[in-house]
C-alpha cells in the first residue's frame, strides 16, 4: 500500500482523485466515473456481510466494495446493482476489490460515479484506515494552515497594514 503524500492538496477539501493518489494502493486504477473524481469525500467505509451492509450514509463516502462478500449479503446483487443503487445516495464514489465488470463500468460512467479498481490481494481493512487517516491528515493540515493565515492576517490589522486594495 502506498504511504500517504505529504503534499496537501490544492483545495479547501479532499476530492476522490486526492484519496485515489494519496492513499489508495498504487495499483488502483480509476475505471469509471471520472466526471466525479473531484467529488468530495468525507468518510470511508467498507462493505460488511452483516446487515446493514454499509454503516449509515450520509454523503460523502468512499465505499469499500469486496464482490465476496457482496455475494454474501446477497447472491443476485451484483457491483452494477450496488452502483445504480447508490446514485441517489450523495456517496462519493466506490471502490472495487479486483476487477471491475464493463456493466458496472457503464452504470458509473453513466451517472458520473468514480469507481476504483482496487489490487486483488489488499486487505480492505488496511485500504479503510488507510484512507480514513489520510482524510484526518489532510483536514488537520488544512485547519492548520487556516490558522496560519488567521494569525497573519490578524498581524497585520494590528499593525495598521492590510492586504494591498
Amino acid at each position: 500500500m502506498a504511504p500517504p503524500k505529504s503534499a496537501a492538496p490544492p483545495h479547501p477539501h479532499v476530492t476522490v482523485d486526492d484519496v485515489w493518489h494519496g492513499a489508495l494502493p498504487k495499483d488502483t486504477e480509476l475505471v469509471a466515473g471520472e466526471a466525479g473524481s473531484r467529488r468530495e469525500v468525507v468518510w470511508c467505509t467498507a462493505l460488511r456481510a452483516r446487515p446493514p451492509a454499509f454503516t449509515p450514509l450520509r454523503g460523502g463516502e468512499l465505499l469499500l466494495i469486496n464482490p465476496q462478500v457482496l455475494t454474501a449479503v446477497d447472491p443476485r446483487l451484483t457491483v452494477a446493482r450496488l452502483v445504480e443503487s447508490l446514485v441517489g445516495q450523495a456517496v462519493a464514489g466506490a471502490a472495487v476489490l479486483g476487477r471491475v465488470s464493463p456493466e458496472a463500468r457503464r452504470v458509473a460512467d453513466a451517472h458520473g460515479l468514480p469507481l476504483l479498481s482496487l489490487p486483488a490481494t489488499t486487505p480492505l481493512d488496511q485500504i479503510e484506515q488507510s484512507v480514513l487517516r489520510y482524510i484526518v491528515d489532510r483536514r488537520a493540515e488544512l485547519h492548520e494552515r487556516a490558522q496560519d493565515l488567521h494569525r497573519q492576517l490578524s498581524e497585520l490589522a494590528l499593525a495598521g497594514r492590510g492586504l494591498p486594495a
